[in-house]
């Protein structure tokens, strides 16, 4: 499915179909590892496929990129990022992933438990102009409850919308539809 290029954006916000590997220990020949792809319930994307989307077309020349990351492919993701034009500039927030209860939840990583995501910020040109004066930079960390498989939390984009008042916004890889925001994805309802 093409990007929709008829539109410039000010905030692009992205949670990239990240493709899972994981090597195992064992192998049914000596000295060799076997390895397999976790499973997850949509089409992945490998880092050449996700950087040949024209996403830069999407954008205004002063513009913000706000993506999704897990540990495993931070390095990936700010590679991504800079194909896609944008400079890599901080951890916009870390979201620490509770319970429905509010406990710290803990799933299965590769060298430790996985228990937080990263949202990235990058920036493209001179995004500064897009702060609207008496904005108060957000907090880094965000709690909030994990729900089914690699939703991200409201809150995140809740944050976006109040620190950047006015903006012309797409959502990329988005799997639901939300007020004030353009979206993209193959699994967007009809």
């Amino acid at each position: 499915m093409p990007l929709p290029l008829g539109r410039k954006y000010d905030i692009i916000y992205a949670d990239p179909p990240w493709k899972y590997v994981w090597s195992g220990s064992h192998s049914r020949e000596p000295g060799r590892r076997w390895f397999r792809a976790m499973s997850v319930p949509y089409a992945s994307m490998s880092e050449r496929e996700l950087k040949a989307l024209p996403v830069a077309e999407l954008s205004k020349p002063d513009s913000l990129l706000f993506m999704w990351s897990t540990s495993q492919h931070l390095g990936q993701a700010v590679r991504v990022m800079e194909s896609w034009g944008w400079r890599y500039k901080a951890v916009f927030q870390n979201w620490i992933k509770t319970t429905s209860t509010g406990k710290d939840a803990s799933m299965p990583g590769y060298y430790s438990k996985s228990q937080s995501e990263f949202l990235l910020v990058g920036v493209r040109g001179r995004p500064s102009k897009l702060l609207p004066r008496g904005c108060t930079r957000p907090r880094q960390l965000l709690r909030a409850a994990r729900s089914r498989h690699s939703t991200k939390p409201r809150e995140a984009m809740e944050t976006i919308e109040r620190c950047f008042l006015g903006t012309d916004r797409i959502e990329l890889f988005a799997r639901s539809r939300r007020d004030g925001w353009d979206a993209w994805g193959d699994q967007l309802p009809e």
